[in-house]
């Protein structure tokens, strides 16, 4: 069977959703991710981690082993979050450390991180290096390949690759969220699959985006 390979953080990950909270070993299979792998016949390898940067989407897809007939989805975080990437030619396993600026009261590494090293600016550049990068690898493999962002004003970092211009923290504000309280919930999930299953499908037009849009912007300025 045909593969549908997702990469991302918790957003396409599914935390928060029924079977995937509190306990986050496996990803969600009541997620967009599922629903949109089987309106497709293909079979979902979700390669998302919950807290990934950036970065660290960029070295999972750099060591994914694809086959001809991948089509691939990658939903790329927030740019400010950051990663550290251990090597394993200490005959240690080798690991990735998600750093997050809402993590520095409780992890040193974050902390250290965001008073001493980060950059808004710096963030961005290498957000859109690790962006671009990867889509190159892809295509260089003949892949199909398909870019999400989570807020509108992330969509500068995709550049001139596949975009689909739908944005889960918009519709994060307009649907309940899940058992975490924080992500998406399951309308939600399913609301932004049939809307990316239109963009996939050709049918973008039937996409009410701007209504999304202005309902976020309502709820976000009513807070």
């Amino acid at each position: 069977m045909s593969r549908l390979i997702v990469f991302g953080c918790s957003l396409a990950y599914g935390v928060g959703l029924p079977d995937c909270w509190p306990n986050l070993s496996k990803p969600s299979k009541l997620s967009w991710t599922n629903i949109v792998a089987q309106n497709f016949g293909r079979k979902l390898v979700n390669k998302s981690r919950p807290g990934s940067a950036n970065k660290s989407i960029w070295f999972t897809i750099n060591k994914f082993k694809f086959k001809p007939d991948d089509v691939v989805v990658i939903s790329w975080s927030y740019p400010e979050r950051h990663s550290i990437i251990k090597s394993s030619l200490t005959n240690c396993p080798l690991s990735i450390k998600n750093l997050q600026i809402r993590n520095i009261d409780h992890d040193e590494s974050s902390k250290s991180y965001y008073t001493d090293i980060y950059g808004n600016y710096d963030s961005i550049v290498m957000s859109k290096l690790y962006i671009d990068h990867a889509n190159r690898i892809l295509l260089d493999k003949g892949l199909t390949v398909y870019n999400l962002v989570i807020e509108r004003k992330h969509s500068l970092l995709i550049g001139d690759h596949n975009f689909i211009p739908l944005y889960m923290g918009e519709y994060e504000r307009v649907y309940p969220t899940a058992l975490d309280g924080d992500h998406l919930g399951l309308e939600g999930q399913q609301v932004f699959a049939s809307d990316l299953m239109k963009f996939l499908n050709g049918n973008h037009s039937r996409v009410n985006a701007s209504k999304i849009f202005f309902k976020s912007l309502k709820n976000m300025l009513w807070k």
